[in-house]
């Protein structure tokens, strides 16, 4: 396995500050989202998945990667969905140092808090979306049907369906951005509105 020292860099982040908005059903009355990293704007970024090891630190985290590297990524100042504990299961964004040869986190998403059922009530009206964790998605009441989810570029990508003839494309994806994550909270954006769920 491979072991690398990685640290933060945070000059070429890009925040984005969202909306809600009260006349979408399924959207917040947040007045407003809290910021967030629109990783598309970012330039030299790679993606992980992995498990927390024991090694991490307050400010290094030991990732245990799917590929079967070891990572030591420095990730206090990334943007967090979720904790960060041992045995965790976690999607990373980072950048490269190439001068140091070493890497920071730019957005890390718990994908233990992620992959659960979450809820919402939308004029006394129950509505789920239940995040699964082999990229499936259980859906009851939406005004979308999801069936897959995967995460791509520090979004969240959901994945529908389309039955009617008239389509050329079989499917269609769309793009969210998750502005807050936490064991009990979830926020996702698409096209500057938000939507708030609870566990």
């Amino acid at each position: 396995m491979m072991r690398h020292n990685l640290i933060l860099t945070s000059a070429l982040m890009s925040i984005l500050m969202l909306a809600g908005c009260k006349s979408d059903p399924e959207k917040s009355d947040n007045a407003e989202g809290p910021a967030i990293v629109v990783v598309n704007e970012i330039p030299q970024f790679s993606e992980v998945s992995g498990t927390i090891g024991e090694g991490t630190m307050k400010s290094y985290l030991e990732l245990l990667a799917d590929n079967g590297d070891t990572l030591d990524i420095r990730y206090e100042e990334a943007f967090r969905g979720g904790s960060a504990n041992p045995g965790d299961r976690v999607y990373i964004t980072y950048q490269e140092d190439t001068l140091n040869q070493e890497y920071a986190a730019v957005v890390m998403i718990n994908l233990n808090q992620l992959e659960r059922p979450w809820r919402q009530f939308v004029d006394g009206e129950e509505r789920t979306l239940h995040l699964k964790a082999d990229g499936s998605i259980m859906t009851n009441n939406m005004r979308t049907d999801y069936k897959k989810w995967k995460m791509k570029d520090a979004a969240l990508l959901m994945t529908y369906p389309l039955n009617s003839k008239e389509h050329t494309l079989k499917e269609v994806t769309d793009t969210f951005q998750i502005t807050m994550l936490s064991a009990d909270t979830l926020k996702i954006a698409h096209e500057g509105l938000e939507t708030v769920f609870a566990h």
